[in-house]
């Protein structure tokens, strides 16, 4: 491997110095972006999906992403000087996208022991709501029902990555599903 970086390195310099002109290319930036949904209050009665509180600037399907979920980390590559609106939902403006990944999700089931249901079943709390999320998504079309309508016996969150550089902890928990999507995506 050394051998052909430095191989690589010297045809590189000697066409430099023979008057060859090297094209500038932009340089690429990364950023961590975290999944939320904003549920009914930027479109009535639908979840909008927002990264880190900014409106989508790119078509996730285009980098072979078919679905998110609050709390699901993307990291973005792009060129230009990234812009963010600080308003919400803000605006990411500035940028050519050039990569994204979605960051592995892990989804943890929540134990029954830390719900508190009511003598119908229905969920009245969930211990460790520190983000005090009251809707949970029930399928992967993103329909939702608010906490306290659930009845279900299956409810999921997803795990944060701790590696993604990112430690604002109020990002640990955005939504609730009735589902385990581990798998999608």
């Amino acid at each position: 491997m050394k051998k052909i970086f430095i191989s690589m390195f010297l045809i590189i310099s000697l066409l430099c110095i023979s008057g060859c002109e090297m094209i500038d290319e932009e340089e690429v930036n990364g950023m961590y972006f975290t999944v939320t949904y904003d549920y009914g209050n930027v479109q009535k009665d639908q979840i909008t999906i927002l990264y880190s509180n900014c409106w989508p600037f790119f078509e996730l399907e285009d980098y072979g992403i078919t679905s998110v979920y609050p709390g699901d980390q993307l990291y973005i590559e792009y060129t230009g000087d990234m812009m963010m609106q600080e308003s919400y939902p803000g605006r990411v403006v500035g940028v050519k996208v050039k990569n994204v990944q979605l960051v592995e999700r892990k989804a943890k089931k929540v134990l029954e022991e830390n719900i508190d249901r009511d003598e119908d079943g229905y969920i009245e709390s969930i211990n460790g709501n520190i983000n005090n999320v009251e809707y949970i998504i029930v399928d992967e079309k993103l329909n939702y029902m608010l906490l306290s309508e659930y009845s279900g016996e299956h409810v999921y969150q997803l795990e944060f990555n701790h590696f993604t550089g990112v430690v604002d902890d109020s990002i640990l928990l955005y939504s609730y599903l009735a589902f385990d999507p581990s798998s999608k995506g």
